[in-house]
This record gives structure tokens, sequence and C-alpha cells, in this order.
């Protein structure tokens, strides 16, 4: 989401243009996704026609059921569980990090980190995202909608830009609880989304929560300057830590046990066939396979 700017805000220092994700920052950002990913043009919008087939059908009631529940279920399977993360997801956010930090002085990194961040997902999903954007654009908010509960059903919301996306079209909708809550889902997964900051406080403002906007306000991406250093060290701090964090998933935990003991067991069974093919008889054949079982 983009910035708010307060006209009773006394620290107007606070607001950044350059954080918005206005129609130009998304374009550009919309191309160096492509450069990154090198989609053709005419390859843009395959696979956007995601579970539209049913919107023309759906009321508004029904809609809000779906939302919600699609949104319950992310959250619920994998908020406190984010997927394992892979050599091209750790790639992605040492890339990430290294953005960040150059935010410390300048703007130019913030076009680079919304193509990082819509596509995260590669190719195919980021596609299906940049639609959404596109049907969003055209006020085509019950599409939008059902594609970006679509994206989040499908990968959680530790794939933060869907779940931006879905803020933004429920605070242009006017559903101000449920664009507040989603940002605030953004943020428990990126503190550092200048997006979601910029986004909430517009969204506390709506709601006259003069206190809520005051308090994401001053947690906003600040102008270049020495605010604007101790917020990217702030945040930089804050992403290694996540990184580490993540790459403990899997870890310690008693799946890995299990499968030291299948991996284990498994070997003494392919013993065991070689020993048969051979007409050889192993001693220890009848126990393993018990205590396989």
């Amino acid at each position: 989401m983009g910035s708010f700017q307060d006209e009773e805000d006394e620290d107007d220092d606070y607001i950044e243009p350059s954080s918005q994700a206005s129609p130009e920052t998304m374009e550009n950002a919309r191309q160096q996704f492509e450069q990154m990913f090198s989609i053709p043009n005419d390859n843009k919008e395959a696979n956007n026609d995601v579970e539209l087939s049913t919107s023309s059908s759906m009321n508004e009631h029904e809609r809000f059921e779906l939302s919600t529940k699609t949104i319950h279920k992310a959250v619920l399977s994998n908020r406190d569980s984010p997927p394992p993360l892979t050599a091209i997801l750790r790639e992605r956010r040492l890339e990430e990090i290294q953005l960040l930090s150059t935010l410390a002085f300048s703007d130019e990194a913030t076009n680079q980190l919304w193509a990082l961040w819509i596509g995260e997902r590669g190719p195919e999903s980021a596609s299906n995202l940049l639609h959404a954007e596109g049907l969003m654009a055209v006020e085509s908010w019950n599409e939008a909608e059902l594609v970006l509960l679509s994206l989040i059903e499908e990968h959680g919301i530790h794939w933060a830009e869907p779940v931006n996306r879905l803020a933004t079209l429920y605070y242009m909708g006017g559903r101000y609880d449920e664009s507040k809550a989603l940002c605030e889902l953004v943020l428990d997964v990126k503190p550092w989304h200048f997006g979601a900051l910029s986004g909430i406080v517009m969204v506390c403002t709506a709601q006259n929560d003069a206190t809520g906007a005051r308090f994401w306000s001053e947690k906003r991406l600040p102008p270049v300057g020495d605010r604007r250093k101790k917020w990217t060290e702030e945040f930089t701090l804050e992403a290694h830590q996540s990184l580490e964090k993540a790459s403990l998933v899997g870890r310690n935990r008693e799946i890995g046990k299990e499968e030291v003991e299948f991996r284990s067991v498994r070997a003494q069974l392919e013993e065991t066939v070689r020993h048969n093919d051979r007409g050889e008889s192993d001693p220890s054949d009848e126990s393993d396979f018990d205590a396989w079982q």
C-alpha cells in the first residue's frame, strides 16, 4: 500500500513519496521483475484465469465468507511454521537484505525491492499477482480479490505481497478492519515492508484511530538522513535475524529423528534384499522386519 499524508500531522518529514506503490512505481517494479525473470510480453497473462469463473455468481456475503475462510486457513496453517528455506529463497532473502541496506543513502532500491517482493514465488505466481494488480487498476475488484485469495491459499501468508495487495483492495473498498488485519500480517512477516507501513497508517486514519496512526507513522520509512540510517540499521538487523530463524526451520525437530531412523531401517532392508538375492541368510532379518513393523 502507498503512503498516507495527514494534513494535520506535524511530523511531515516522515512522509516519503518514494515509498508509495504508485502506478509509476508499480510499472517500474513490473519492468524490474520482467527483466529478472525474462517473461515475454505474450506470456505475461498466462494462467491469469485463476478461479475467475465463479466471481459473477458470488454475492457480497459469499465473497466475505470465502475471504475469511481462506485467510484464516492460511494463518493457521503456517503463521508459526514458515516454509523451509530453499537455496533460491535464501538467495532472494540475501538480496533483499542487501537492497534494504542501501536505503540508508538513497531511494534507488525501492523499485528493486517491489520487484523482488512480487517475484518471491517465481514467474508464474508473480504473473498472476500482476494480473490482480491490473484488475484492481480497472476496478474489477471482485475478480482481483479471487485471484489474490487463490494466491494466498496456495502460498500462505509468508509470501507477503498478495496479502499486502489484498489489504490495499480492502482499504479501497472501505473494509478497514480486514485491511488493517492484513497489514499486520504483512508486517509480521516483513516488519520493514515500507508499503504496508504506509498502508496501515492510511487505514488507521480512515478509522479515526489517531493513536494507531501516530504509532505506525513513526515506523514508516523516513526521508534520507540520520533517521533513515537508523531505520535501515534496525530493519536490516531484523531481516538478518529473520533469515537466521528461517534457516532453522526443520532442524532439531522430531521429523529429523524420524528421517534418520527411516533411512537406517531402509538401509538394513536393502542389505537384506541383497543377501536374499544371493541366497544368503542374515541372522538379523527377522528382528529387523519386526522392528520396522
